[in-house]
């Protein structure tokens, strides 16, 4: 397993600083006004695509992956405070 990041922390936007065509794509999410959203690389990810991360993940410090195709996926590490992520690239 390969993990790329640029080790940058990325404040979380909440939904009401995002347009209304990106809140569309996210129209399964209740309440998305009040809801946490990341963008990477050039993609907006909503907080609750994001599952425990896996222990082989979790034991290096990343709090949740999010499964992009079958051999990559996206880990999260989330502050302390809440307020910010650092997300990486995850690849098999």
């Amino acid at each position: 397993m390969e993990i790329v990041t640029n080790n940058q922390w990325r404040n979380l936007l909440n939904g009401c600083e995002l347009t209304e065509s990106e809140l569309a794509e996210f129209d399964w999410v209740e309440y998305s006004l009040f809801h946490d959203f990341i963008r990477y690389k050039g993609r907006l990810y909503s907080l609750d695509e994001f599952m425990l991360a896996p222990d082989s993940l979790s034991d290096l410090g990343w709090h949740g992956y999010c499964a992009v195709s079958a051999f990559s996926g996206i880990a999260i590490k989330i502050s302390s405070d809440g307020d910010q992520a650092m997300p990486a690239l995850v690849l098999s």
